[in-house]
């Protein structure tokens, strides 16, 4: 299994990717790019600019997800560093590394797992925001990405999945669980 508790790969291992991109101008958080305290985690949907392989967080559309935590200072405590030479996955790279981004083929599925509104590091959209997700979104309703989270598609964004299932139970008690099946990218049509 390739993931987290907030995102889990559920299609295998094969990958298209665009290859190794800057984190050096990705937001770390809503309120400051360089927070010492947040955290990207691994699946966090992300724009890449491809001509200067440069990442950001773009609302209504996304080129992949990430592959590695980011953080301000990356792995800081002794800790940290026995789990990295020992091969633990998943730690967080410092802030201005490069990361892949994985490009999920159409048909592939992913679990993701949030709550809340709309803000950077939040993989599920759920309250009173424009487009959020509630346990009854209808299943096949186009979605989008908003500061890296999952929310219904609107006029002008760009659709990269559609929603499978809205009611997984998820790992923490009180979030929402969601299954995505992602898509080849569209439009949706402006009013």
């Amino acid at each position: 299994m390739y993931g987290n508790n907030k995102f889990k790969w559920l299609s295998g291992d094969e990958f298209k990717s665009i290859g190794i991109c800057s984190t050096s101008g990705l937001a770390l958080s809503d309120s400051d790019s360089n927070d010492a305290t947040a955290v990207l985690n691994t699946g966090l949907m992300v724009d890449a600019v491809l001509s200067t392989k440069v990442l950001s967080i773009v609302n209504g559309k996304a080129t992949g997800f990430i592959t590695q935590k980011v953080s301000l200072n990356g792995i800081e405590s002794l800790q940290g560093f026995r789990d990295f030479t020992i091969g633990k996955l998943d730690l967080p790279i410092k802030k201005g590394a490069p990361v892949t981004i994985h490009v999920p083929d159409p048909g592939t599925y992913a679990e993701y797992e949030g709550l809340g509104a709309s803000s950077i590091g939040n993989f599920v959209i759920t309250a009173t925001d424009t487009g959020s997700l509630q346990t009854n979104t209808a299943r096949g309703t186009a979605l989008s990405v908003k500061k890296g989270g999952w929310y219904i598609a609107q006029p002008g964004d760009m659709c990269i999945a559609h929603l499978e299932t809205a009611s997984i139970t998820p790992v923490t008690s009180g979030n929402r669980r969601i299954c995505v099946k992602f898509v080849s990218p569209y439009q949706i049509p402006s009013a």
